[in-house]
């Protein structure tokens, strides 16, 4: 039956008893009638669903570190300082945008005392049974860029950086922690951090690190600035005279490393550095003029392998569309916000998860490649990159912790813990 063709009358015009006998002799009927011509244009053939499942063969994976840094210009909304027992090492960096002429300037009256002052975040990584942290405050002389990561260079640069201060106590979950500083030292960095043009506009020159000292066991967060209330934000809280000046920080950043090992077959989520996969998707097997009903792409944890700290193991990762700016110096791995595919850990019940992560929101993207490679479309299949969440929805752990999350690779010894990618399409096939 290719169409039905019938005329219907005003249910309003039919008796209530008779409407169910008139439709159910309706549908008894119409299919007995001989097919019309309306319609036959638009439905030439037949259609024909079909699945297909794709091979260890039919997927590419690599991890590796992303261009993405932890600063407030890139979404960053903490800054982390430690170390941790794992070799995981983290330093944090503030720059203060803003100046006062009580502190500053050559009217700046002497600093009698200074400290800095940070809000704790409720994340502790590493030996976590201890709440033990240590750290120096110190100055470099030189800024940093929003995409400002690790490298040896800077690091030896915040490590013989001179201190202003050091805390060495205990990281509470929540509150704010008080770093007395030197008040000469802060007197004279606080008359050498920036210029001030005829405009009054600021160049700053100078900024503070968090050194992470040796023998901490554990890499903890502090808020940044970015959507953070203002009394929340890291502070400098300076005593000159009679009068205390409190300068808040305009930006935020912080550099980590870490001993894992990624490469070429391995799905590693981890945040901090921060490590993203790129995983590509062979659809060749997909006819071209495919239309893709339902796309599930199934990943599974790895627990042997991932490590978390006290917010415990995330049950939400993102996937960015990869574009061509994704392999590109200073973009590698990074893509537009605006491609994000949610990444959720199925629940076993209430209160726990089993160990599948889904990519359930891949149909449109599918189709997208089918049109590319039929000529009509834009959308390069690229691949599709796996992160920790830094964006709008959900909480951003990318910038605030030191967490991996680990998935079983295409070669693992069970068949059933490789990635699993299920596509359900259709296709106009030649009426029999």
């Amino acid at each position: 039956m290719r169409s039905i063709h019938k005329r219907l009358y005003p249910l309003a015009l039919i008796p209530a008893l008779a409407i169910s006998a008139l439709l159910a002799g309706m549908v008894l009927t119409s299919c007995n009638d001989s097919p019309t011509t309306i319609g036959a244009d638009y439905i030439p053939r037949d259609i024909e669903f079909r699945s297909y499942t794709l091979k260890p063969g039919d997927f590419t994976i690599e991890s590796g570190l992303s261009d993405a840094a932890n600063s407030s210009g890139e979404g960053g909304i903490g800054v982390a300082v430690g170390r941790a027992p794992d070799g995981t090492v983290a330093h944090g960096m503030l720059g203060f945008t803003t100046q006062s002429p009580t502190i500053s300037g050559s009217s700046a009256r002497p600093v009698t005392s200074a400290s800095l002052r940070l809000h704790a975040v409720r994340y502790r990584y590493g030996d976590t049974t201890t709440r033990q942290l240590s750290f120096d405050v110190v100055v470099l002389d030189q800024t940093f860029g929003s995409n400002t990561k690790w490298s040896e260079v800077l690091a030896s640069q915040i490590d013989n950086a001179p201190s202003l201060g050091t805390f060495n106590g205990d990281f509470p979950d929540s509150g704010t922690v008080s770093i007395t500083l030197d008040p000469t030292a802060t007197q004279k960095f606080l008359r050498e951090y920036f210029t001030l043009d005829n405009a009054s506009q600021i160049t700053v020159k100078k900024t503070l690190a968090l050194r992470a000292t040796t023998g901490n066991r554990i890499v903890a967060t502090f808020l940044g600035v970015l959507g953070v209330a203002d009394s929340n934000q890291p502070e400098l809280r300076v005593v000159a005279g009679d009068t205390t000046v409190n300068l808040r920080a305009g930006v935020t950043n912080w550099i980590a490393k870490s001993d894992v090992d990624s490469g070429v077959g391995k799905i590693i989520a981890m945040a901090g550095l921060p490590i993203r996969t790129l995983i590509k998707l062979n659809i060749d097997s997909i006819p071209a003029d495919a239309a893709i009903h339902q796309a599930e792409l199934r990943l599974f944890y790895d627990s042997s392998k991932s490590r978390h700290g006290t917010m415990g193991q995330t049950s939400y990762l993102v996937g960015y569309l990869a574009t061509d700016t994704s392999f590109t110096s200073g973009s590698r791995l990074k893509s537009s916000i605006a491609g994000v595919f949610p990444v959720n850990r199925v629940a076993r019940d209430t209160s726990s998860f089993t160990n599948i992560f889904r990519f359930t929101t891949l149909s449109p993207t599918i189709s997208g490649w089918l049109r590319n490679r039929r000529g009509v479309g834009t959308l390069k299949n690229l691949g599709i990159i796996l992160a920790y969440n830094r964006g709008a929805t959900g909480v951003n752990l990318e910038t605030s912790t030191v967490d991996r999350t680990v998935f079983h690779g295409v070669d693992a010894a069970d068949p059933s813990l490789r990635p699993q990618l299920t596509i359900i399409y259709s296709v106009q096939v030649d009426a029999k």
